[in-house]
């Protein structure tokens, strides 16, 4: 769920400014591994996604994946 989520993510344009992210997330599979922070709250529509290795570029979730994040990262129902 949470790989699909970022898959669908598209990218922000411009210089981003942002607080401390919400969570930091690794997913590790056998040939790679893969750091991102993303920012999520009860209050947005949409999430949004940064590489750790790529600072300058955040990523929007859609809304069907902000949606499906809230339920397993925020427990809610």
């Amino acid at each position: 769920m949470i790989t699909r989520s970022i898959q669908s993510a598209v990218p922000i344009p411009g210089i981003l400014n942002v607080s401390n992210a919400s969570y930091d997330i690794f997913i590790e599979s056998a040939e790679k591994k893969y750091a991102f922070q993303l920012w999520i709250n009860e209050e947005i529509e949409q999430a949004m996604i940064m590489d750790m290795r790529d600072t300058n570029t955040g990523y929007k979730l859609t809304k069907e994946a902000t949606a499906e994040l809230k339920k397993k990262v925020l427990m809610r129902p």
